[in-house]
This record gives C-alpha cells, sequence and structure tokens, in this order.
C-alpha cells in the first residue's frame, strides 16, 4: 500500500528493499552483480530521488543512452551489459509498483531480464567450434571449457585451486569466489581477494567431462594445491583479465562475440534440452531455490511444448 513513506521511497531505497528479497533466491555473485548495476553505472543524484519524480521520457532517454554506450552516470557501458543493468532497474520497478503502488517509469519498455538470457547462448555448431579451437593443455582455454561444460560462474572459476580438482573422480570443487575490495583513494589498487562460500547450495561439486581430465591429469603434477588454476600462482585470477582472454579466444574461434555469461547459459539450456531434472541442474548452478531454475530457464521450453501441442495435428 502506497504511503507518505513509500511515496517518497527513493530509487536507491527501493533497489535496497528488492535487492535484499532477491538476494535470497540467488548466487552471491549474482546478487553482488546486481548490486554493481546500481554503483557502477547510477549517479547519487538519480540514486536520491523519489521514483515517482522519475517521468517516462526521462527514463526513456537514460535507456537508449545506456544501449549506446553511455551510463547515466557518464561512464563507458557494453550493449550486453547495458541490457543485462537495464532489466535490473526494470524487474526494480516493477517490484515498486506491484508493493508499494510507486510510479514505474520504465512502464511498456521492451526491455526485460528474462528475455535476456535467449541471446546470450551458443548454438550447438558455435559450441564444436569452441571446442575444437581449444589448445592442448591450455589452463585458460580449459577454464573457459569448464564454465561451458559445468555452468561455473566466472568469479567462481578465477578462484579456483589446484587443490579444488579431484581429478580421481573428475570433480570439480567449487569452494569459493572473487571479490573486489574496493579501493581507499585513487592511489591504492583495487585488490582481489577469495571468499570462501558459505552457502551449502552454492558449494558444490560439478563433474569435469573426461576430455578435459585427462589433459589435467598429465599437468597436475607440476602444480601444488595451493595454487591457483589459471595462474599457477597464489591468490585469484583477475575475472577482467579471464573475459578478455575468453574474447580472444571467441575470436580466434572464428565465433560471434558474446557475453562470457553465454557460457553458462549455454550449459544450462543444454541440460533442459537434455531433459534433464530440475532439481539437478539447480544444483549444478548453486541456485538457491528450485524455482529460480525454472523461472530462468525452463520458462523458454514450456513455451516451445505449448507450440507442439497448439500444432500437433495441424
Amino acid at each position: 500500500m502506497e504511503n507518505k513513506e513509500t511515496t517518497n521511497m527513493t530509487f536507491r531505497e527501493l533497489f535496497d528493499r528488492w535487492h535484499k528479497e532477491r538476494s535470497e533466491s540467488v548466487t552471491e555473485t549474482t546478487s553482488k552483480v546486481y548490486r554493481s548495476y546500481l554503483n557502477k553505472y547510477i549517479p547519487d543524484d538519480l540514486k536520491n530521488r523519489s521514483v515517482n519524480s522519475i517521468d517516462f521520457d526521462e527514463w526513456k532517454s537514460i535507456k537508449n543512452e545506456m544501449l549506446n554506450g553511455k551510463a547515466p552516470n557518464g561512464s563507458k557501458v557494453v550493449s550486453s551489459t547495458a541490457r543485462m543493468a537495464l532489466g535490473v532497474y526494470h524487474a526494480v520497478f516493477i517490484y515498486g509498483k506491484r508493493n508499494f503502488g510507486l510510479k514505474n517509469p520504465a512502464d511498456g519498455e521492451s526491455i526485460n531480464y528474462r528475455d535476456i538470457r535467449s541471446i546470450t547462448v551458443f548454438t550447438e555448431k558455435e559450441v564444436r567450434k569452441l571446442r575444437k579451437a581449444v589448445k592442448p593443455y591450455d589452463v585458460v582455454h580449459l577454464g573457459i571449457m569448464l564454465c561451458l561444460y559445468t555452468g561455473a560462474e566466472v568469479n567462481e572459476i578465477c578462484a579456483v585451486r589446484w587443490g579444488d580438482l579431484d581429478l580421481k573422480n573428475n570433480l570439480l570443487k567449487i569452494r569459493g569466489v572473487v571479490e573486489k575490495i574496493n579501493k581507499r583513494s585513487k592511489k591504492e589498487k583495487n585488490n582481489l581477494i577469495v571468499v570462501e562460500i558459505t552457502e551449502k547450495k552454492n558449494s558444490r561439486e560439478l563433474p569435469i567431462p573426461t576430455w578435459i581430465a585427462e589433459q589435467l591429469k598429465i599437468m597436475e603434477p607440476m602444480h601444488d594445491d595451493d595454487e591457483n588454476f589459471l595462474t599457477g600462482e597464489e591468490g585469484c585470477a583477475y575475472p577482467m583479465t579471464f573475459r578478455g582472454q575468453y574474447v580472444a579466444f571467441v575470436k580466434a574461434a572464428r565465433v560471434q562475440k558474446r557475453s562470457i555469461s553465454a557460457l553458462r547459459h549455454t550449459f544450462a539450456m543444454t541440460c533442459v534440452k537434455k531433459n534433464v531434472e530440475v532439481g539437478t541442474l539447480s544444483e549444478m548452478l548453486g541456485h538457491k531455490k528450485v524455482s529460480d531454475t525454472l523461472r530462468m530457464y525452463y520458462r523458454k521450453q514450456m513455451t516451445d511444448k505449448r507450440e507442439i501441442v497448439e500444432n500437433l495435428y495441424e
């Protein structure tokens, strides 16, 4: 219900309420990505404005600028990230309208977070080309393949140590995630740390395909358990560096460039098409709730089934 307090609710306050509720049903990494969309691209004056004071034309202008590579705070943003961020903002506005009777300045806009996933999946032909482009015993290439074949997230792969690989049983143990500690001054560099995953569902063991495991078994004796899988050094790999290596890999494979999250989404959607039980897939992806896996990946499959039934005897 709308009251005096909610009528003047700012964008930041609404985002915080939405984020707190949403974080209960997504991985820690995804939750931090959502938060970054507020901190990275929305200026303080817009964060502190009441949602009801943001009109449709103003938000439409913001949306168009973001899709053209410019965030409201003046920073640059790539189109795929802009779409993801806009989808989150849209979800926040819908949440505000549904729960507090606030105005939705994005009402009627076509950007929808759920629909973004449909354009971030590699085709079967592209997957074959990616696998063919893998150089033997190249840890970066194998790291990319682990994302594609296990559904692990980028910040999880960057935190993997050689000791997290159980190559007797061909398992990848997801035990930590890379997080950034913001610098206190312009002179300091941002530091990355590996944070142990506390959520039981996020901490998991994922099967490694035999063709990847065979290469890792040959390489394993040359590494200590505490060495990072991607860098061969202590600590963690930089996700930004890994993303750059991924872009170069996709280009060399002559495959259409997509966000690195397409690796995880391709794994998930392939499992859906192979009729993997939803509870199993949810566990492999580290989702807190099965309902999130259903909403994110099985929704499209249900639509396809309806189309099949509708046209069954025509």
